[in-house]
């Protein structure tokens, strides 16, 4: 009898693996998968199957006031992540609360530099913070200090007089700015009496030609 053979491989027939990717956290967001093109959002799982042969690609998307802190599982890092269905898959993406809400003080004088608290939320993610960088318009601040998930410190530098955007920057991305302003230094007009009696004190009153910050006329004593 004739021997008869098939244009098929069995390898086209291998079992198919199964993927799962989760969310974790208490942040918010999505993890879009392709194939097949599906998206899955924070508090919900994807398990689909897919040919052993393939790869499937999977990226973290955090929505507005979250970041993206790190995969688990099959992926690590906090990048796109290419899964190779050699075998069963899994794969969690966690998301938490990021953004700056104050920045203290929120006021400077213009043409000197100054020490600031930034408070807010992932600012220690999970995975770390990696490299934070803090910025106020487009110039970084110096000094930055990762206190903890809550708190930075830094130092803004001299600038011009002006309201500038405060940001931090870390692995989670990027945050929604906090507004700090720079005030014109003050300039004394005049000041009453203009003299005074060594060895006594006198009660004062200055006049600015430029005003300081929240002031008007203060009073001063003079020794």
């Amino acid at each position: 009898s004739a021997e008869m053979t098939s244009g098929y491989s069995n390898e086209a027939c291998a079992s198919p693996q199964s993927l799962t990717v989760n969310t974790n956290g208490s942040g918010s967001g999505s993890v879009p998968i392709t194939p097949p093109g599906t998206t899955v959002a924070s508090g919900s799982t994807y398990t689909g199957y897919h040919a052993s042969t393939s790869t499937v690609a999977v990226t973290a998307a955090a929505s507005a006031g979250s970041g993206f802190a790190q995969w688990a599982g099959d992926c690590t890092g906090t990048g796109a992540c290419n899964v190779a269905m050699s075998a069963d898959r899994t794969v969690t993406a966690t998301f938490v609360p990021f953004g700056l809400t104050a920045v203290n003080p929120n006021l400077g004088t213009a043409g000197l530099t100054k020490a600031v608290t930034l408070t807010g939320t992932g600012f220690n993610p999970p995975g770390g913070p990696g490299t934070t960088a803090v910025a106020i318009g487009s110039t970084l601040a110096t000094s930055v200090t990762v206190v903890d998930d809550t708190t930075i410190t830094a130092t803004f530098p001299a600038m011009a007089a002006g309201t500038y955007n405060v940001t931090v920057t870390n692995l989670l991305c990027a945050t929604g700015s906090v507004p700090f302003t720079y005030s014109p230094p003050p300039t004394l007009a005049s000041l009453t009496p203009t003299a005074g009696a060594a060895g006594q004190s006198r009660a004062m009153s200055a006049q600015w030609a430029t005003r300081p910050r929240h002031a008007g006329s203060q009073s001063a004593r003079q020794l």
